[in-house]
């Protein structure tokens, strides 16, 4: 019988995230998710917590055979004539068990150089692996709501 796919990384944790600059968001506190199962981010509308989730979301990619969504960063801050993100700069704290070896701690630095044109870092095949499900508010709004009105 053939063995069933295997996950190589298990148990990852997020941290924290600490944003530098990222859309409307510049010089955030260091937002601290462990020891916690669950965390909270309110704000009145246009403070950044979009932002934070897409963020979130863009740093892990799907391990190959696993079901979960390929999100990028290019998906949720894509080019536009009035921005390119360029300076935009945010720091992850990751912890996981790599074949079986426990990394903790693990600092990964995503962003965009100042130069016009330049590409998101990590470098995505590098993404840490995990299955992630973005549900944003334009999949919750019943269909009739979403319909524009003539």
């Amino acid at each position: 019988m053939a063995e069933k796919n295997k996950k190589t990384i298990t148990g990852q944790v997020l941290n924290s995230i600490k944003i530098n600059k990222l859309k409307c968001i510049n010089g955030l506190n260091e937002i601290i998710f462990k020891p916690h199962a669950l965390t909270a981010i309110l704000g009145p509308n246009g403070s950044g917590k979009s932002t934070i989730l897409h963020a979130i979301a863009s740093i892990y990619m799907p391990e190959e055979g696993f079901p979960g969504e390929d999100h990028r960063l290019m998906h949720f801050f894509p080019r536009s004539p009035h921005a390119e993100w360029n300076g935009s700069d945010f720091i992850v704290n990751l912890t996981y068990r790599k074949d079986g070896v426990m990394i903790e701690n693990e600092l990964k630095n995503y962003g965009k150089a100042d130069i016009r044109g330049s590409r998101w870092i990590q470098i995505y095949a590098r993404r840490p692996l995990r299955e992630v499900y973005y549900l944003g508010i334009d999949k919750c709004v019943p269909i009739i709501e979403s319909e524009k009105k003539n």
